[in-house]
């Protein structure tokens, strides 16, 4: 399984698509509606809901990860999350 491979929910599929197209323009003020943003997601713990686990896992499967997030330019920790927040959400 690849990213490419994830299914993506309708609306994140329309956000995917339209940054993919170059279409996306950043907007004036866009260094203060990342400190706004980011003030939102410290409010609701998003960067603290995060847990660490152990994962035991064959050699030859983390070479893949680590080839394929290289492919993607994301570290395979982010890729491994990604698979597994789209698995976990796919029910």
């Amino acid at each position: 399984m690849t990213v490419k491979d994830i299914k993506y929910s309708k609306e994140e599929q329309q956000i995917i698509d339209y940054i993919e197209s170059w279409k996306a323009k950043s907007i004036p003020n866009v260094k203060e509606e990342i400190k706004r943003y980011q003030k939102i997601a410290k409010q609701y713990n998003f960067w603290d809901s995060e847990e660490k686990i152990t994962l035991n896992i064959r050699k030859h499967d983390m070479n893949k990860l680590i080839e394929q997030s290289k492919k993607e330019w994301i570290s395979y920790q982010k890729l491994i999350s990604g698979i597994i927040h789209k698995y976990v959400n796919s029910f």
